[in-house]
């Protein structure tokens, strides 16, 4: 049940990602443009026409389900963030060690550098395999609305069992 629920944010994660790269592709939105997934759809932030969204998500989906599994990996993604984050704050922690650490500043300087190069690869390596799942087969877009107000739309999805 918890890993059927994971799949469902993954899936809709991938999604997210795919309208998102097909609505700034289109030259006509421009950022910024944010989403946020759960397991019975996602949320788009910026401002963009229904009718895009509308059209930007079934084309995402359709070309997912075409094997286009690129689309679900985004350079922009938190995930990219919170890797970069993270591995720039072990490094600094491991160079400065806990003494001396104004001696030892250089060193915490280049491993965060280092960090900060590899985490655009391992970010996109962990939204590939852990944070979003390409494989929508089973997915169907049914609604797109504007809940919270013009900037705000959800794309509300469902799973074929």
């Amino acid at each position: 049940m918890i890993r059927e629920l994971l799949n469902k944010v993954r899936m809709n994660h991938a999604l997210e990602h795919a309208t998102i790269a097909l609505l700034l592709k289109a030259e006509k939105i421009a950022p910024p443009l944010a989403g946020y997934s759960t397991p019975k759809g996602f949320f788009l932030y910026g401002k963009v026409a229904t009718e895009d969204v509308e059209t930007a998500s079934a084309e995402a989906l359709e070309r997912l389900k075409a094997g286009e599994s690129d689309l679900a990996v985004s350079y922009f993604c938190g995930t990219n963030i919170l890797v970069g984050g993270v591995l720039t704050a072990v490094a600094s922690a491991l160079a400065l060690g806990r003494r001396n650490r104004l001696q030892h500043l250089s060193s915490a300087v280049s491993a965060s550098t280092v960090a900060l190069l590899a985490a655009p690869a391992l970010g996109r390596w962990l939204q590939k395999n852990v944070t979003t799942l390409a494989n929508v087969e089973s997915m169907a877009v049914e609604r797109v609305n504007q809940p919270l107000g013009e900037s705000f739309h959800w794309v509300g999805t469902g799973f074929q069992s």
